[in-house]
């Protein structure tokens, strides 16, 4: 009856026992994870011996279960939240990309999400890896071989996968998925309220003008320069609109940014900008007051 949480505990007994050689170990974390996940356990086994890891992983790619499978790619993300970081693969992304090419058109969405948030984690050290993968994972001759499920499948992991080199802009991937520069739009912001509450909203409005009658599809991001303690700005970055356009077009599009209390960021009051990028390219930016108050 082993499940849930108590799996959690068992899997880390297993990776701290001293009594257990790496082939030991790795069984036991194989047929648990089909319980509940191993990837943070594993974590314990890689650290210590990576090259006989990863040769025992391998092995574990054509597994029948797709527990085992995702684990492959789970359990050597090299970033994984709240997961102890592998910095031989953060060092040497090269080890793993056999695993995830491997596993990239499996038949469950529950592995190929991990290959894809794999990919990203690889992407933020080395984007042009992941740039590069990306072409040649969406090459025609690629596409070619697959059925047409697999085509979207495969469409829709590499997009998931580079969703960090998204909201960088990068032109080699915003035009392998048809986004063209944006030559041809203007925008302007504007807001009714320059100064915000504490733990209130920012209510702004987009202008955009597409000036001619190109088509093209636009990405439309804003990006929110936050005030932190040192007095300093962060940008953080907040995906908006995603929509095609085929002609001349002025449209006008309001969107209001929350500044209540949440768990995952501490509000300073000063001087915030908020900048749009459409297709990774900066169009307009406002600035605005955040006022003093507490929570």
């Amino acid at each position: 009856d082993l499940s849930g949480w108590l799996s959690l505990v068992c899997c880390e007994y297993v990776a701290i026992h001293q009594g257990l050689s790496l082939a030991q170990g790795l069984s036991y974390l194989q047929q648990m994870t089909e319980f509940f996940s191993a990837e943070f356990a594993i974590r314990h086994f890689i650290l210590k011996q990576p090259e006989e890891s990863l040769a025992i992983l391998t092995s574990w790619l054509e597994h029948d279960n797709h527990h085992i499978r995702r684990l492959v790619s789970e359990g050597t993300r090299p970033r994984l939240p709240w997961g102890v970081r592998l910095p031989i693969f953060i060092e040497q992304p090269e080890l793993v990309m056999p695993l995830l090419s491997a596993l990239r058109d499996d038949d469950e969405e529950y592995v190929r999400r991990s290959v894809a948030n794999h990919l990203n984690d690889i992407a933020k050290d080395h984007p042009q890896l992941i740039i590069i993968t990306a072409q040649q994972w969406l090459a025609e001759s690629e596409l070619a071989k697959l059925t047409t499920v697999q085509r979207k499948q495969r469409i829709k992991l590499i997009r998931h996968a580079c969703r960090t080199l998204f909201k960088q802009g990068l032109p080699e991937i915003m035009a392998l998925f048809g986004y063209l520069p944006a030559e041809d739009i203007q925008c302007s912001l504007s807001s009714q309220q320059l100064k915000v509450p504490f733990a209130g909203e920012f209510k702004f409005e987009l202008v955009l003008e597409k000036n001619t009658d190109n088509e093209n599809l636009l990405m439309v991001d804003y990006v929110m320069h936050f005030q932190k303690a040192n007095g300093k700005q962060a940008p953080k970055v907040f995906k908006w609109l995603d929509r095609r356009y085929t002609s001349k077009v002025c449209e006008q599009v309001e969107r209001k940014h929350s500044f209540k209390k949440i768990s995952t960021r501490k509000y300073y009051p000063g001087a915030h900008r908020l900048e749009v990028m459409v297709n990774g390219i900066k169009k307009a930016q406002i600035e605005f007051e955040l006022l003093e108050g507490d929570y």
